[in-house]
């Protein structure tokens, strides 16, 4: 369904832009613009389907891309810079999960106050003014790609990998009919890989910042799929009751999400930083909107237990599409709003509609 919403907006905007829309460069760009939000919405899946939310990401995406951007003005090279920001992203998002998890203070009211404050302290790190990185291999983070040749070389690796792993569970799979959808589901992602990756090489190769946002989107699928933590994640958000008499320790997991989903804000903070080229006070504002409509257009329940990776990654890739194809033809910003706003007010609808047709 949502490769369906994806292919009908990308046929819609190329039609009205004579094609444009869908030149290599463009749809390089819109995946380049689209990372931030990407890498968001993985961290906040994981915490929207443990029935939390997380208003501050946004506001952590300012501070932390703040915090490199102070250090390599410093001096301080960019392996040591990346280090310590995720160090910091760890302490920011571990401060979050602590008051929700062992204080039981509710998660919208401690990540509201982080809202506010990681912007204050943002402000007066940077003392409000934009602060300039001057360092070609940290900026070339947000701003590099991976060449061709060497993208070929990333999809050979990645299909053998994802394809040994799938064909693990088709194998294990007694049911014809599952076999048939999961057989069907390979061939199609391999196919759309390659088409991804012909896209990308048609203007310069595959955007950096992207590879790093499908490399934790892989990386947090598998967990979410294949470990006990993922398991946990889910089930706490499906009934914590349930989880509780069960002996699982929910303050821990619930901890351990928030943690996680501030060390992918510092991943987001630093290429935000790098492609900006700069840290700007402002960075941030109203990104923990589009991370949570990212999660909810995906099919992530806002009341927890349900929802995958994947369908956040697309989400990203919706809202990245409409505000690619709205700027491109001249819409103004005010209408761009108004349709994004309803966007998320139907996908809510219809995740409410879709969990009362199954209850």
């Amino acid at each position: 369904m949502l490769f369906l919403i994806v292919i009908i907006l990308w046929g819609f905007f190329g039609a009205i832009t004579g094609g444009g829309f869908l030149s290599s460069r463009n749809i390089s760009n819109l995946f380049r613009q689209m990372s931030i939000t990407g890498i968001l919405s993985i961290g906040m899946s994981f915490v929207i389907i443990t029935a939390n939310i997380d208003l501050s990401v946004g506001s952590m995406l300012g501070l932390l891309g703040g915090i490199a951007g102070i250090l390599l003005r410093t001096g301080l090279n960019s392996t040591l810079t990346i280090i310590i920001t995720l160090i910091f992203g760890f302490i920011i998002g571990a401060i979050n999960g602590f008051w929700v998890a062992y204080r039981k203070v509710p998660a919208f009211i401690v990540t509201l106050a982080g809202l506010l404050a990681y912007r204050g302290v943002v402000l007066y790190i940077t003392k409000g003014q934009t602060l300039a990185v001057n360092n070609s291999n940290f900026n070339f983070i947000g701003n590099g790609n991976i060449p061709p040749l060497a993208a070929w070389g990333l999809l050979l690796i990645f299909i053998c990998c994802y394809s040994l792993l799938k064909i693990r569970k088709i194998i294990k799979n007694k049911n014809l009919q599952e076999r048939k959808t999961q057989i069907i589901n390979l061939i199609l992602t391999i196919a759309i890989s390659f088409l991804f990756v012909f896209w990308m090489n048609g203007y310069r190769g595959i955007p950096l910042p992207v590879i790093v946002m499908l490399v934790i989107t892989f990386i947090a699928s598998y967990v979410s799929d294949n470990t006990v933590y993922g398991r946990i994640v889910y089930s706490i958000g499906g009934n914590a009751e349930a989880c509780k008499y069960s002996g699982i320790n929910i303050k821990k997991y619930i901890f351990l999400v928030f943690t996680v989903n501030g060390i992918i804000a510092a991943f987001a903070g630093i290429i935000n930083t790098a492609r900006l080229a700069s840290a700007v006070p402002s960075t941030g504002l109203n990104s923990e909107l589009d991370a949570i409509a990212a999660c909810v257009i995906g099919g992530i329940s806002l009341s927890g237990g349900t929802g995958a990776i994947l369908g956040a990654l697309l989400g990203s890739l919706i809202i990245a599409s409409l505000n690619n194809g709205m700027s491109i033809i001249g819409l103004d910003s005010s209408w761009q709003n108004i349709i994004k706003g309803i966007v998320l007010l139907l996908a809510v609808w219809m995740d409410i509609a879709t969990k009362n047709k199954s209850n």
